[in-house]
């Protein structure tokens, strides 16, 4: 049996990095990026940042994707595919990024 796994973190897409002082904030990076480019550098088999057509956060209003502008409050979807192990560590590594997200793990062989 393999022991491949998903990791979904569930967000909104106004979520940034956390930071200090307004400019820093201003200009911080969005969390589905960081949270892509981190898994490539952490090794991650697979991921994927996946923005909804339609959808809502818990305690949130629907939400539908408009061509020409994105709610800050729009479900954002980071997917990332490996071992339960370094899925695990990659989201106690990044725990303070994630503090406001939704993160689901499934388990599962591929087909």
């Amino acid at each position: 049996m393999s022991d491949i796994c998903t990791l979904r973190c569930y967000f909104p897409h106004g979520a940034r990095l956390n930071a200090e002082g307004f400019w820093k904030k201003l200009r911080s990076q969005p969390l589905g990026l960081y949270l892509i480019k981190e898994a490539k550098r952490a090794d991650i088999q697979q991921a994927l940042l996946i923005s909804a057509h339609a959808g809502y956060l818990a305690g949130h209003p629907l939400r539908y994707r408009h061509p020409e502008y994105v709610s800050i409050q729009h479900p954002d979807c980071v997917e990332l595919i490996d071992s339960k192990p370094r899925l695990k560590a990659f989201a106690e590594q990044h725990r303070e990024q994630l503090h406001d997200a939704q993160i689901m793990m499934f388990s599962g062989e591929p087909i």
